[in-house]
């Protein structure tokens, strides 16, 4: 449940400082809204004037996140980029795709959940 904090971007900061010292990671967005010791994302933007994402990237080199035309293309589109990726890549492995792929490109985790290697290179 959240509570009635009086946010200010000191405490803001200090709450996410907080929460890393002690999970060794940033809060996930979805922990932004639930846990009642973090602001919530709404809250976040009002008071910082960018969003914890965007601040996020800034504040976290190791940060890694899908870009967003990734998360808008749909299957085929999907099967379409992994195959000219590989090619580009010179793989048809999933393991070699996900060590070399790029920072915000996406990962065996998000493919997975989409569609299956193999349909990106059926036998």
């Amino acid at each position: 449940m959240k509570t009635n904090t009086k946010w200010i971007p000191e405490k803001i900061e200090q709450s996410i400082i907080d929460f890393r010292e002690k999970n060794g990671r940033f809060p996930y967005t979805h922990e932004m809204d639930n846990e009642s010791y973090l602001p919530t994302r709404k809250t976040f933007l009002r008071i910082m004037e960018i969003t914890y994402s965007d601040w996020r990237k800034e504040h976290d080199p190791t940060h890694n996140f899908v870009d967003k035309k990734f998360l808008l293309m749909d299957n085929h589109a999907l099967v379409q980029w992994l195959r000219q990726r590989s090619d580009q890549l010179n793989t048809r492995s999933a393991k070699t795709y996900n060590a070399l792929r790029g920072r915000h490109e996406p990962s065996m985790t998000f493919i997975r959940k989409r569609i299956s290697w193999s349909d990106v290179f059926p036998k």
